[in-house]
């Protein structure tokens, strides 16, 4: 008799956070503070110092984030903002949400992540930003893309929504310059993790 595979098994990928996750939701329940609230300032407060930004504002979902972080650097109708053609269909709503039209860029075919040269070839002259999506668990080459958005002039903002929560060396750089969004899921499409789950706009330097 062959074994039988479950189509969808998520009980081992949970276990590990099972018993924080249910004793904060307790809390929470008890608590009738589900918008707002000591849990998100703690989450946001707990985030800004992981990615060591000054800020972090909670939002519903990594939409909202990108919408928010556009429309504070005043994007709109008339500007295009470069995208990779492969993000999810978010990436490119939120930019449509500001106004502002989508313009996607080719990516690299061994990584699908946007390439330094695909968002140069992109730009245009009506180009007044960028997002670059982390995509696959895979970093995009922000060192490279920073220089090419500085050369045009234009923002950068990263999405590390699929991302992963792992450290690379242009952190610490792109902090003081420009602005981010991350999310992270506790379960599903994203990533586990035992240090946070929630929906994230990373704001660091805003003039």
């Amino acid at each position: 008799m062959s074994p039988t595979v479950p189509f969808l098994d998520l009980t081992g990928m949970t276990s590990a956070v099972r018993d924080s996750v249910f004793a904060s939701w307790s809390e929470l329940v008890a608590d009738n503070r589900f918008v707002g609230g000591q849990v998100i300032e703690d989450f946001e407060s707990r985030w800004a110092a992981y990615c060591q930004t000054p800020f972090a504002v909670g939002v519903a979902n990594g939409t909202d984030a990108l919408e928010l972080v556009l429309r504070a650097l005043d994007i709109g109708p008339g500007d295009e903002v470069v995208i990779p053609a492969n993000s999810f269909v978010a990436t490119a709503e939120a930019v449509a949400l500001t106004g502002a039209t989508p313009r996607f860029a080719d990516v690299d075919p061994d990584t699908l992540l946007m390439t330094a040269d695909c968002l140069d070839e992109a730009i245009t002259a009506r180009t007044t930003a960028a997002i670059a999506v982390h995509l696959y668990g895979q970093l995009a080459d922000m060192d490279a893309l920073v220089a090419v958005a500085q050369r045009h002039g234009i923002h950068l903002i990263e999405d590390a929504v699929f991302g992963g929560m792992q450290q690379f060396a242009s952190l610490r750089k792109l902090c003081a310059r420009f602005l981010k969004l991350l999310e992270c899921t506790l379960a599903g499409d994203g990533f586990n993790t035992p240090h946070a789950c929630g929906n994230a706009a990373l704001i660091d330097d805003l003039q």
